[in-house]
Formats: structure tokens, C-alpha cells, sequence
């Protein structure tokens, strides 16, 4: 099969540092979270067919996080913008740049994000036609991509950004005409919301890739998602998602290597995302990757929503020599779940 892979990338986190001392604390108590997810209600359960069950093995794990929520503020801190749309200009832009591609030569793009708002230009009018200012087409007159079709994926959440490069890769496979396809995304909250969301700190940020079958940097070995459409109200299933983000993380990543037919010794490094970093330990344990191969960074952002991947695989780029298996994982509410494995070239 012929490779498809990144052949530029970008990740700009926001312009304004907050540190974590500042961060407003949105985590419940430790005992009622912990106490809440051993006992999530068996009516609900029941719907998850074997995953429920198969969680219990994990509830002591959780349980530990849960009582550490609050104590996961180490160096770093959070990062904000008051301007999203500049960082996935320069996120684009840079993209470009260190792929070699000149606008004019984009056939595709791609915008990716999981909050409605992020999707228009202007989020807040009440004006009936602004609901139509489409970020996508704002993109594509700003960055000059003359000949571009735009297209979005905003249903997954957090895994939007794996959503992405499914459909740029799969256009790729499919129509010889088009040789370059600009993913661009990014989520920004509003100043002064709350920032922890299950546990998790969030900064904002802006990310894009370039995806084409020459000049690669990161090959795409493959892709895969499980979406578990009960959650789709997470405020009404907080219970039973906890119960499920463990053995679902392990099933999508098992599917991915079975399908592949890979061992999971043959992975060389987990990029993880910004996600609680006391998870990665189960989470490679489950995967039978050992920890070690984990690879962290030197500074913490927290989450940020869309950009996590580009930003660790950035950041990491000098320790990933060509030849070796990386496995990037994601999960957005909604709910998806996502891995994809590459190979640095």
C-alpha cells in the first residue's frame, strides 16, 4: 500500500502562561469521586454489556487518581489566548513552511474541533447569518489556499483531531487529484471559565498537519475508533464513562495492532497527551507496552483539547530517529475513542 503520512506539523499553545497555583480548583472531593465511580448505578451498567464489569479491575486504579486529583499541579501551568483564530493561522503557517507547500498547492482542508463555537468566525452575534461564518472558509481566504475544497469534523470531542486524519488519509487513498490536505484545529475557552474537566487541566491551543504521500515525516501505519453512542450525554453517564475509558482505551488499541497485525513490544514510543499523566502507566500496561517507552517532555500544558499529539510529537522530535513505532491515543467525549500508530521517517 502506498504510504500516507505528515509531511508538516504545527502546535502553538496560547499566548498567555497562567500558572497552576492560579488555576480555579473545579475537581470534586476526592472521596465522592472515588465513591461515585465504585458505585456507578447497575441500570445504566447494564447497557455496557462486558465493560462494566471488565472496570471493576480498575477501580482501584482509579480510586487512586481520583483521591490524587487535586495534587496533579506540578511545573507548567496552563496556557490561554484571547485570539484563537492567530494561533491556527501560525499553526498553518508553520505547518506549511516546514513542509515545503506552498498554499496554492492545497487541495483539501480539514477543520477540526470539538466546541461548537470554535466551528464560525463570529461564535458570539446573534446575527441569523453569522451562525454561518464558517471557520473553514475564513481559513482557506487568510492562508491564500486558492484551489482548496474545505471540509470539518467536529462530532468526536477530544479525538477530532484522529478524526482528521482518517478522512485526510482515506481522501488520499481514494482520489489520485488531490496530493495535499491541510488538517487545521484548535478549542479555546472563554476567559474565566472553569478549566478542570475530569481531572484534567485545559489550556488553549491551536494545531495543524500536513498529510501527502512524498517527503514524510510520520507515516501512518494505521487509525482506529470505537465511539460508544450511550455517552453522548457525559453529564448523565459521568459514572459509567469512568467505568469505561480503561477498557475501552485498551479494546480500540488492541483492535488497531490486530488489524495491523503488530506486537505491541514492536512500538517504540507512546506519545501520550496531555491527559492526567498518573493514567499513562495503566494505560501501557494495559496495552503490554512497557512504561519506559512512554515518552514525556519537559513541561506540562495540561490538555489541550485538539493539539496535545502534534505538541508532544513537536517537542519530542529530536528522540524519535527514523525507523521507529510510535502509538498516539486519544478520547473525546461523545464518545471516541482513538489510536493511531506511525513511523518517523
Amino acid at each position: 500500500m502506498e504510504s500516507i503520512g505528515l509531511r508538516g506539523y504545527a502546535a502553538c499553545l496560547g499566548e498567555i502562561f497562567q500558572p497552576s497555583s492560579t488555576e480555579p480548583d473545579g475537581t470534586s472531593s476526592a472521596s465522592a469521586k472515588a465513591s461515585t465511580f465504585a458505585k456507578a448505578t447497575a441500570d445504566r451498567s447494564a447497557r455496557l454489556e462486558s465493560d462494566f464489569a471488565k472496570a471493576t479491575d480498575f477501580a482501584k486504579d482509579f480510586g487512586e487518581l481520583s483521591r490524587t486529583a487535586t495534587s496533579d499541579r506540578r511545573s507548567g501551568g496552563l496556557y490561554l489566548t484571547n485570539d484563537l483564530h492567530a494561533l491556527l493561522l501560525r499553526a498553518a503557517r508553520e505547518t506549511l513552511t516546514n513542509a515545503g507547500v506552498a498554499p496554492k498547492d492545497v487541495d483539501l482542508l480539514i477543520h477540526f474541533s470539538a466546541l461548537p463555537e470554535s466551528q464560525m468566525v463570529r461564535p458570539g452575534s446573534s446575527a441569523l447569518l453569522d451562525r454561518f461564518t464558517y471557520i473553514s472558509s475564513w481559513l482557506k481566504e487568510q492562508l491564500g489556499l486558492t484551489k482548496a475544497r474545505v471540509a470539518g469534523v467536529q462530532q468526536q470531542g477530544c479525538s477530532a483531531f484522529f478524526g482528521a486524519l482518517d478522512f485526510a488519509a482515506a481522501k488520499l487513498q481514494s482520489d489520485r487529484t488531490i496530493e495535499n490536505v491541510l488538517c487545521i484545529g484548535g478549542d479555546a475557552f472563554p476567559r474565566g471559565h472553569e478549566r478542570t474537566v475530569f481531572h484534567n487541566r485545559i489550556s488553549d491551543a491551536g494545531a495543524a498537519c500536513l498529510l501527502s504521500r512524498r517527503n514524510l515525516k510520520l507515516r501512518l501505519l494505521g487509525l482506529e475508533q470505537i465511539t460508544k453512542a450511550y455517552f453522548w450525554d457525559t453529564a448523565k453517564t459521568e459514572n459509567e464513562l469512568l467505568s469505561c475509558y480503561f477498557p475501552t482505551a485498551q479494546r480500540v488499541v488492541e483492535k488497531l495492532f490486530s488489524r495491523l497485525g503488530v506486537h505491541p513490544d514492536s512500538v517504540d514510543a507512546v506519545l501520550p497527551s496531555g491527559i492526567r499523566r498518573d493514567t499513562w502507566p495503566i494505560l501501557t500496561r494495559l496495552w503490554g507496552i512497557p512504561v519506559e517507552r512512554c515518552v514525556q517532555i519537559e513541561f506540562e500544558f495540561g490538555h489541550t483539547i485538539q493539539a496535545d499529539s502534534l505538541l508532544v510529537l513537536q517537542a519530542a522530535a529530536d528522540r524519535l530517529k527514523p525507523g521507529m513505532r510510535v502509538l498516539l491515543f486519544g478520547f473525546g467525549f461523545g464518545a471516541t475513542w482513538s489510536a493511531a500508530l506511525g513511523e518517523i521517517e
